[in-house]
């Protein structure tokens, strides 16, 4: 610290102490708070003093992983048993927990624990699980790097649409459809035009049922 006059002028080196001890909280507040320590994401428990909107997130991982292929690289990144990396899929849900132990592996293993810059070193196939996954290694292309793809994308970006049509309930083709939605339609006159027929074919119903007395 100098002073000046009677006005004392702070340097940095004096600040840095009380800046490198604020970072220091913030760095051990978030790894406390907001990492999950190595862990994978698929195998936290859902823990119930949490929000529900946090609960519910957490029920959708199985949902959530079958869309997210992951292009292997060094597979320091990528979760062993738990992460779509491998043609026969995640390898947990198709084989089971038995084949980590096979492996002499643990549940939070990385890729890289059966790569070695590039070269397979997987343990010797004692099980039909593990002759299955060796088998297939071939298929994997391994990269420079590693990359999370969405997989019903071409490009291997998130779309809430191309999800939306992935998830959703389909059923059959409604024969009608070309009469509401058609070329230089007006898209408000289409909506009205459905509502009009759901309420005309709800109206049926009700008038079949009071038919035969079942209403």
């Amino acid at each position: 610290m100098e002073n000046s006059g009677c006005v004392a002028i702070l340097r940095l080196k004096d600040c840095q102490p009380l800046i490198d001890k604020i970072q220091g909280g913030i760095k051990s507040w978030s790894l406390r708070k907001l990492s999950f320590a190595g862990k994978c994401f698929c195998t936290l428990k859902i823990p119930q003093e949490r929000t529900w909107s946090w609960r519910a997130i957490l029920k959708l991982r199985d949902e959530v992983r079958k869309f997210i292929r992951f292009e292997v690289g060094d597979g320091k990144s990528i979760f062993l048993w738990h992460d779509l990396w491998h043609p026969a899929g995640v390898l947990i849900q198709r084989f089971g927990s038995r084949v980590i132990y096979d492996v002499a592996s643990n549940p939070e293993a990385k890729v890289d624990f059966v790569l070695n810059d590039k070269p397979w070193i997987w343990r010797l196939a004692r099980s039909d699980a593990l002759v299955s996954i060796q088998c297939q290694l071939f298929i994997v292309e391994l990269k420079d790097e590693h990359k999370a793809l969405w997989q019903v994308t071409k490009s291997g970006k998130f779309s809430y649409a191309a999800t939306y049509v992935e998830i959703r309930d389909k059923s059959s083709e409604a024969k009608w459809w070309k009469l509401i939605w058609f070329h230089l339609t007006i898209p408000k006159h289409s909506f009205i035009e459905i509502a009009l027929k759901v309420e005309i074919i709800s109206s049926l119903n009700v008038l079949s049922l009071e038919e035969f007395g079942m209403t």
